[in-house]
């Protein structure tokens, strides 16, 4: 009887230690002042796996192994590649070295106005492209009392881009997976809701390859044309 309750006991482990995920956390932050970097992007290379730090410059990994690297990336900072320690959980001081883009001369016109809208519409098939395009997003709304946060919401949402040459009336956006926070007080004077949804329902151009019918899938819900 003790053999048999061993042996159980061995498989039960030995599941529970194949289904435990590599959990990666860490912080990010300016490597001058100590700063906490905010909308960090982290990403596994060679994969599609990628978080964004929050306001607090946190963020959390969860994987099936442990990836060599990840690589930390900021519009305002180089780029950089991290390596991660093989364990079950790791956590990572992430420093990024503030950086500057340099940009090319602007030209400013104060004569003719109408010129400059004519030059400006002439510039439209070189600024807008003509092959409807699919693009994967991540949305993030926030809203402070004080020091603190009463609303945060967040998602991650496919968004569909037609050809400009055919208006904005066939743009759509659909949410993929999304939560909500929500801490008011009674003593919050403010409270916002909203909801939107689809206007008007018609055949759409997209991309046929999503899921065989040439529409977009729509898991928790969906934004029109606003």
């Amino acid at each position: 009887m003790k053999k048999v309750m061993l042996i159980l006991l061995l498989a039960m482990l030995s599941v529970s230690a194949w289904g435990q995920k590599f959990v990666l956390s860490g912080w990010v932050a300016n490597e001058r002042n100590g700063d906490k970097i905010p909308q960090a992007i982290v990403s596994v290379p060679q994969t599609n796996v990628t978080v964004v730090t929050n306001d607090d410059g946190f963020f959390t990994l969860k994987l099936d192994e442990a990836p060599q690297t990840v690589v930390v990336s900021h519009l305002s900072y180089e780029s950089k590649e991290v390596s991660v320690p093989d364990s079950t959980a790791s956590h990572l001081n992430i420093k990024l070295k503030p950086t500057f883009i340099p940009l090319h001369e602007v030209v400013v016109w104060t004569e003719d106005p109408e010129a400059l809208v004519s030059l400006a519409m002439d510039k439209i098939p070189s600024n807008y492209s003509k092959v409807p395009m699919l693009y994967n997003c991540f949305y993030r709304e926030t809203a402070m009392k004080r020091q603190h946060f009463i609303y945060v919401a967040e998602g991650v949402v496919d968004m569909y881009k037609t050809d400009y040459r055919k208006g904005i009336g066939r743009d759509r956006v659909a949410i993929r997976k999304g939560r909500r926070l929500l801490s008011p007080k009674r003593s919050d004077t403010l409270s916002i809701r909203a909801t939107c949804g689809i206007r008007h329902r018609e055949k759409q151009e997209f991309p046929a390859q999503q899921n065989g019918t040439g529409q977009l899938p729509i898991e928790d819900g969906s934004i029109g044309n606003d």
